[in-house]
């Protein structure tokens, strides 16, 4: 519930007219506008009475005294708004920087490590197991459909890992003084296994998919002339295969070391060493 306080000068404007023998209920435009002012601040509930009881004062105060009444609401509140906080953001010292990169960065060289063994393995494996972009075409004068390649996207590292330690680590690390990190959820493994399984499975589908389109889309050509369904041949191979993607690239998350980023996460909550 919304509480209003009047200053003393206004708060005797109001005791006067409550003390006046006859209410005026027909509000001037200024005095309805006040009115509905101060029921804007009180919950709904309680607005009826509100109104019944300020109405009939309003009705006999004048634009001043109106106006009065509402700079003294507005200073009221003002004097009962709690206090903003200051907070006075503490640097961290030299030493407090080199206490906190000591602990991120060997994790991070280890988590970069990792994860560009699994970005390696993954190009390796897509490489040997599926079907070379283009392969999957048909074309003719001025025209070609075709199956686009798998190309799943996972969670990579960044070509420089010094580079990925000073921007990375400088950007989400604190800042502001001495911490303690938990890199315990860190992935510094994969897989290799299941990661092969599930490449080879995607790509011996993605083949299969094209496979069939190669054979539909060429039976609807007839020679060099456009397709006449091949758009939709296209469209429905393609969908098909974006489902594939999708599986892929949900193992490849799940196994990537970096796909937590558990390591980022460590280093936004880090614990302050007091």
């Amino acid at each position: 519930m919304s509480v209003v306080r009047l200053r003393t000068g206004a708060c005797a404007l109001v005791i006067s007219a409550l003390a006046h023998p006859a209410f005026a209920q027909s509000l001037q435009p200024v005095q309805q506008q006040a009115l509905d002012q101060v029921l804007a601040t009180a919950a709904p509930e309680i607005r009826p009475v509100m109104r019944a009881q300020l109405a009939p004062t309003l009705a006999i105060l004048n634009e001043a005294q109106v106006s009065m009444m509402l700079q003294s609401m507005v200073e009221d509140s003002a004097e009962m708004a709690p206090a903003e906080e200051v907070f006075e953001e503490k640097a961290a010292s030299p030493e407090d920087l080199a206490y906190n990169r000591a602990q991120y960065e060997p994790m991070m060289r280890m988590a970069w490590e990792a994860g560009k063994a699994f970005d390696d393995f993954v190009v390796a494996e897509l490489g040997e197991e599926c079907a070379a972009d283009g392969r999957f075409a048909v074309f003719g004068s001025a025209w070609r459909y075709e199956v686009y390649p798998l190309a799943p996207t996972w969670p990579t590292v960044s070509a420089d890992v010094d580079l990925e330690i000073d921007v990375v680590g400088a950007s989400y690390a604190p800042q502001d003084g001495r911490y303690d990190f938990d890199f315990s959820d860190v992935r510094l493994t994969f897989d290799a296994a299941a990661v092969e399984r599930g490449i080879a499975a995607a790509c011996a589908e993605y083949a299969s998919i094209g496979e069939a389109f190669l054979a539909e889309a060429r039976a609807d050509a007839a020679g060099d002339d456009v397709p006449p369904n091949g758009m939709r041949m296209e469209q429905s191979a393609n969908a098909k295969v974006g489902a594939v993607r999708e599986r892929l690239e949900e193992l490849l998350r799940s196994q990537a070391p970096g796909g937590n980023y558990a390591l980022l996460t460590a280093l936004m909550n880090g614990q302050r060493v007091e």
